[in-house]
Parts: C-alpha cells; sequence; structure tokens
C-alpha cells in the first residue's frame, strides 16, 4: 500500500474597514488570548495568531481590565496576556469588561488540531466502514503531497454523515478522480472529494474584498477547508452573512465572529 502525503495550501490576509457603531447597552461574551503590549491597550486576539511567545496578535482593544483581577496572567519582553472568558458591552471599536475575566479551558484536542467542520459530502464513498485514525495516520505517514489536492481536513465519526472517521479532500477544478483514486492508493476508510476553485489567488481576492461588503472590519482571513474563505469579525449577523452570499456566492465565506450577544 502507497504512502499519501498531505498537502494543505492557505492564505492570511489583513484588511479592515471602519466599524459599524453598535448599541452601547447590549452585552456581548467571548473567550481567547487578551494580550497587552507596552505602551499600548489591551486587546482580545481575533482570528489567526502565530505560534510564538509572547504572542502577538490583531483584535479588539479591551478597556476596563484590571490584570490582579484576572487568572492565568503570563508576562514576557514587556508583553501582558491571558487566555480567558470576557464579557461586556461592544460599541463597534471596544469591548468594556461588566465583570473580571473567567478562566477559558483550552478547546478539547481533535484529530491533527482541525476545529469539527461539516463533511464535505453528505454520502461518503467507503471501502472499509473499519478504517479509523490510526489507519489514516498510518496512510500519510512518510508519503508525498497529493498533487491537486488544494485543501484536506478529516471528520471524525461524531460529526460523520456516515458515522465514520472521515477524509475530506477539495481537488482542483477537473482533478477529482486523479486525486480519488491517488487517495485510495493508500485509504481505504470513508472519503469526499469535491472540486472548488480555492487557490490562494482567488480566496485572496475574496477576503480583499470582504470588509466592503459586509460593511464591517475583519481581524483577518484564512482559506478554508469546507469554505473558500474564513474570515475572523468582531461580531457577525445574519445582514452580514447575506451580503457575503449575495457578493460571492453560497458557501463561498465563512464569518466567524468573536463575541457572541448575551443577556
Amino acid at each position: 500500500m502507497r504512502r499519501l502525503g498531505v498537502l494543505l495550501a492557505s492564505v492570511i490576509v489583513a484588511v479592515s474597514v471602519g466599524a459599524p457603531a453598535l448599541s452601547n447597552d447590549r452585552e456581548y461574551a467571548g473567550g481567547g488570548v487578551v494580550v497587552e503590549q507596552a505602551g499600548t491597550a489591551p486587546q482580545l486576539c481575533v482570528g489567526p495568531m502565530p505560534a510564538i511567545r509572547p504572542p502577538t496578535c490583531v483584535g479588539i482593544p479591551v478597556a476596563n481590565l484590571d490584570w490582579d483581577r484576572t487568572p492565568g496572567v503570563e508576562r514576557d519582553g514587556g508583553v501582558t496576556w491571558a487566555t480567558v472568558r470576557v464579557r461586556g458591552t461592544y460599541d463597534g471599536t471596544t469591548l468594556t469588561l461588566t465583570r473580571d475575566p473567567q478562566p477559558f479551558p483550552p478547546p478539547r484536542a481533535l484529530p491533527f488540531g482541525f476545529p469539527p467542520e461539516p463533511a464535505l459530502c453528505s454520502t461518503p464513498d467507503t471501502v472499509d466502514p473499519a478504517a479509523d485514525r490510526g489507519a489514516w495516520v498510518a496512510a500519510v505517514a512518510g508519503g508525498d503531497p497529493i498533487a491537486d489536492a488544494q485543501t484536506l481536513w478529516v471528520t471524525r465519526p461524531a460529526d460523520s454523515p456516515s458515522g465514520t472517521f472521515l477524509v475530506n479532500v477539495v481537488a482542483l477544478p477537473g482533478a477529482k478522480d486523479a486525486v480519488v483514486q491517488r487517495m485510495r492508493e493508500g485509504w481505504r476508510g470513508s472519503l469526499c472529494v469535491d472540486e472548488r476553485v480555492t487557490s490562494n489567488e482567488a480566496a485572496g481576492d475574496v477576503a480583499s474584498r470582504l470588509p466592503a461588503v459586509i460593511g464591517a472590519e475583519t481581524f483577518g482571513a484564512t482559506s478554508g477547508r469546507s469554505t473558500m474563505v474564513v474570515a475572523f469579525v468582531a461580531v457577525d449577523g445574519p445582514r452580514a452573512q447575506r451580503a457575503a452570499d449575495r457578493e460571492f456566492g453560497p458557501g463561498v465565506v465563512d464569518l466567524v465572529p468573536a463575541l457572541i450577544p448575551v443577556g
């Protein structure tokens, strides 16, 4: 059995426009890393973060934060940070805390670090339904990159429509059959393969136009697994997602909010 390699494509684009004004009375909650650089205001990190210490990011300014009343505080090189759950009012620019930050446990580990996402198809092709994560790890270990496979992710059995460990692959247009053949050289488990234009250039174009389309600030975007672009925003709403769907088509953009309305 031939071993398979994994080749992933991604793009990160930082773009922003003026954020719309929001009610000062409504409260929002969120969680993640809050960082304060020397001489700057604290901010709640939004979107992709490089894996470095001390952390650096772009995000939402946070007011009324008392580090002495914040759990899990770390300091290094003039930078103070903590991974916490926060709650407060948001005016479109600044999150003003209305209560002290609370501990924010990291998300439970998932296969290969990917968050759960919808399967790429509703009826996966399955040769061996017993093939599991261990079989997939063995299939990809030491293999060559899969030509014409732009993006790949896995879906746990609990989230899979077939109830099996599922591998999803986005192929270049016209390359679906070749990708399926290459995948089946090493993987006999559940498989979904689809063709989409998700090149870095196309995703970057969508990401750069997105703030003007939805009328809100974005804090970076990355090429998605089940969508072309995953864009990180402060708050989300049906209007913004509908605007993105009208401009780029359904299923192209997924807006991920950092703050969720509460109360």
